[in-house]
């Protein structure tokens, strides 16, 4: 409910503005225009672009009111714009968008003039019995709203900063030295400045609670990973000054992560071939080891590799097909396919054993694992899932 005040003024948006814009935004609008303020407890008008919706927004000393209508047919009247400038004469067509509303009532006899701006119109009333009629009195007024205007438009720029600004430049806390204006309950203990360093500070209890050691890694690496020790020995191992021998008195150690690029290679597979000189038959040959890929010329340590960067690093093929390429072996995506698909057929009864598992225990959790795949003809890719499950 907006409350109506003898001293009431109303702004009168020119331009029609976004109706998606949030009663945070608009109170943003209103701070940029010249002398307003949203929190003054004005009435501030918005209108659509149709003429078919309004918003009037004001505070009213505990919370920010925003308050929409809708016409389903027909339009608001709304005054006349020249120049730039919103004009309200005696008839103002401010009681009907009120009225229409369904919240408040104004009525045109209380607003007089037009004050024109640079995106709002301050439409204000005239009140003679609340102004003094002491030149002096009235400089000394209108400096003090001066003073406390400036104030106040610091206060939510620097607010403004804090909220929307980037995230390198969002202030962490808000501390009063910052602000011109300060901001009563807005101030929390969190926001207080930090105890000075110096003796005169008065010494703080220590906590009971023992603190929590840290975890830190300082140049400690895994100890499952292997070492690969390499010896720096000096170029001279005599003593200087008498040439005898320099004996070993400690060592400083070193270590580095390292890593050896992926390498392919090429698994030469020989089956010699025996047979008696006495004899005309009975060659003797080891039996050829069986392959994922019958006929095929990748072995089954390259197959893994395929199937495991594309399903647990979402490595898609044609990606892959770009590595290799990189190394000199040209693939087609189709040919990783068909790696794909046998190694599936191979893993079919693992897949059917651990269905017959999962389906035969009382209880079961899953989880959910988005992947994103391939999906051709749409020219970007679509979510799929991969279930976790854990029976007990």
């Amino acid at each position: 409910m907006i409350a109506l005040r003898s001293d009431l003024k109303v702004v009168l948006a020119a331009q029609p503005v976004d109706f998606r814009k949030s009663i945070h935004t608009l109170s943003a609008l209103v701070s940029e225009a010249p002398r307003a303020n949203p929190y003054c407890g004005d009435v501030f008008v918005f209108r659509s672009k149709r003429m078919d919706r309004v918003k009037l927004l004001a505070w009213d000393d505990s919370s920010m009111v925003l308050v929409t209508k809708w016409l389903h047919q027909g339009r608001f009247t709304w005054p006349p714009i020249r120049d730039g400038a919103v004009h309200l004469g005696v008839d103002a067509c401010l009681t009907q968008a009120c009225e229409a509303a369904g919240r408040c009532w104004l009525r045109g006899e209380d607003f007089a003039g037009a004050w024109s701006g640079r995106t709002y119109r301050l439409i204000m009333a005239i009140r003679p019995d609340a102004l003094p009629t002491d030149p002096a009195a009235l400089t000394e007024m209108m400096l003090a709203l001066d003073v406390e205007n400036e104030k106040l438009r610091v206060a939510m720029q620097t607010l403004k900063e804090m909220i929307f600004g980037k995230r390198s430049e969002r202030l962490a806390v808000i501390v009063a030295a910052q602000l011109a204006l300060e901001l009563g309950d807005l101030e929390t203990d969190a926001t207080t400045l930090p105890a000075p360093t110096d003796d005169s500070a008065p010494a703080t209890k220590p906590s009971d609670k023992p603190r929590k050691k840290a975890h830190r890694n300082i140049g400690a690496l895994p100890k499952h990973l292997p070492r690969c020790e390499q010896v720096l020995e000096p170029a001279a191992t005599a003593c200087p000054c008498c040439q005898g021998r320099l004996h070993k008195i400690g060592e400083d150690v070193s270590e580095v992560l390292d890593v050896i690029p992926a390498m392919l290679r090429v698994l030469r597979t020989i089956r010699p071939k025996y047979a008696c000189h006495g004899c005309t038959d009975g060659v003797v040959q080891a039996k050829a080891l069986p392959r994922l890929v019958e006929g095929g010329m990748v072995s089954t340590a390259l197959v893994a590799h395929v199937v495991v960067s594309k399903f647990a690093w979402y490595l898609p093929l044609y990606r892959q097909v770009q590595i290799l390429a990189g190394q000199g072996i040209h693939l087609d995506r189709a040919t990783l396919a068909n790696l794909v698909k046998r190694a599936a057929w191979w893993l079919k009864s693992l897949y059917e054993l651990q269905l017959r598992t999962i389906q035969a225990s009382p209880r079961l959790f899953c989880v959910e694992t988005p992947m994103p795949v391939l999906d051709p003809g749409r020219h970007r890719t679509r979510i799929c899932q991969f279930l976790g499950a854990c029976h007990g």
